[in-house]
């Protein structure tokens, strides 16, 4: 599976409440969702102004795990990825990518909404 880490514009959410967490605009903690998945090591760790990703492996599959400053930034992010396949555990400023079976094994412990990038014949 080709994951690739894309930077995505600053916006500004004037009017919205930031979520509880870190402050809007830094990224959600890749550390606490690496621990509800499972993981005991974060490896290719890349860190942008407003998104950090990292990848790990447990006992039900390999993860890579990108988190956001904002649902905005999330959703930009998942646009373009999904155009490459892949399934995607969606949740609160993160997004998880593994397969189908790997997520759901996680799904109750991280949160989120699985997500089917399109599909290549």
């Amino acid at each position: 599976m080709l994951i690739f880490g894309l930077a995505v514009g600053c916006s500004s959410d004037r009017g919205s409440r930031a979520p509880a967490g870190p402050p809007a605009g830094a990224p959600a903690d890749i550390e606490e969702l690496a621990s509800k998945i499972g993981c005991t090591q974060i490896t290719g760790k890349r860190n942008v102004r407003d998104l950090r990703q990292g990848a790990c492996r447990t006992s039900q599959g390999r993860y890579t795990m990108v988190t956001f400053g904002t649902d905005r930034n999330r959703d930009a992010w998942l646009s373009e990825a999904t155009k490459w396949g892949g399934a995607y555990l969606v949740g609160s400023r993160f997004a998880v990518v593994g397969t189908p079976q790997s997520l759901e094994s996680i799904k109750a412990r991280v949160g989120g909404e699985l997500k089917m990038g399109d599909a290549h014949h």
